[in-house]
Parts: structure tokens; C-alpha cells; sequence
């Protein structure tokens, strides 16, 4: 079973965050995500959001699933 996709929104909770700051880090490719093909949504996994904080030194402000 795959782990479930986190919306941006969750993303910034998550880092504490604004979904427009994430959505920057996201186009300038430091922020690792899944664009959803044909959309201007992303998607990210936990992993990946764990990846940016550990990276940049973030503490999670919010549960990560």
C-alpha cells in the first residue's frame, strides 16, 4: 500500500509555512514534489516534506502522516 499524497496546503502546516512560499520553493526546485499531470497542482509525500525539513534544519510545526 502507498502512502497517501499531501495537498500543498497540508505542506505548509506541516512546515509552517504559507502555500504561496511552498509553491516558490516548489518552482525554483527546493521543495521535492509531484506535479499533477495536466493541473497546477502538487502533490508531496511525507518523505519528501521530512527530506526539506531535515535539509534546511526545520522543525515540523504540525504531525506529519
Amino acid at each position: 500500500m502507498s502512502a497517501p499524497w499531501l495537498t500543498t496546503g497540508d505542506a505548509a502546516r506541516i512546515t509552517g509555512l504559507s502555500v504561496h512560499t511552498v509553491t516558490k520553493l516548489c518552482d525554483q526546485g527546493l521543495f521535492p514534489h509531484f506535479r499533477v499531470p495536466f493541473s497546477r497542482h502538487r502533490r508531496f509525500t511525507a518523505r519528501q516534506v521530512r527530506a526539506f525539513l531535515d535539509h534546511y534544519g526545520v522543525p515540523a510545526q504540525a504531525a506529519i502522516a
